[in-house]
């Protein structure tokens, strides 16, 4: 199982400003392009992470030559994957949060430097 916690205010790691994506690429690439969608993407690669960047690789069916950007985040038990908001949430993470780790809550205020870890369920 997965747990996902949700940290808010001054609870946020500081670091380097988060990397969003679209579709793996840089956003400049792929503007006017497609949809307008009312989300960003982050790749774990490019997030403060206690696992291990593997990667790039195009072999197929490895973890890394699948996934999006040719890389990705190998995980054991107690790592963790955490991803710092570009921008204040519109709304309270819900759906997949609590039926993962009922536990899992979040300060319903806006804050400027929230942040998410992934990681395994205690």
């Amino acid at each position: 199982a997965v747990a996902l916690s949700v940290l808010t205010g001054g609870a946020a790691a500081a670091g380097p400003a988060p990397v969003v994506t679209r579709a793996a690429l840089d956003p400049s690439l792929v503007a006017g392009r497609g949809a307008a969608v009312g989300f960003l993407e982050q790749e774990a690669e490019h997030a403060r992470t206690t696992g291990t960047v593997i990667g790039p690789d195009r072999s197929a069916y490895t973890l890394a030559g699948e996934a999006s950007g040719r890389r990705a985040v190998r995980l054991n038990p107690g790592q963790y994957v955490e991803f710092t908001l570009p921008a204040a949430p519109t709304r309270s993470p819900s759906g997949t949060a609590s039926r993962t780790r009922p536990t899992a809550a979040a300060s319903p205020r806006p804050s400027t430097s929230p942040s998410a870890t992934v990681g395994p369920a205690r």
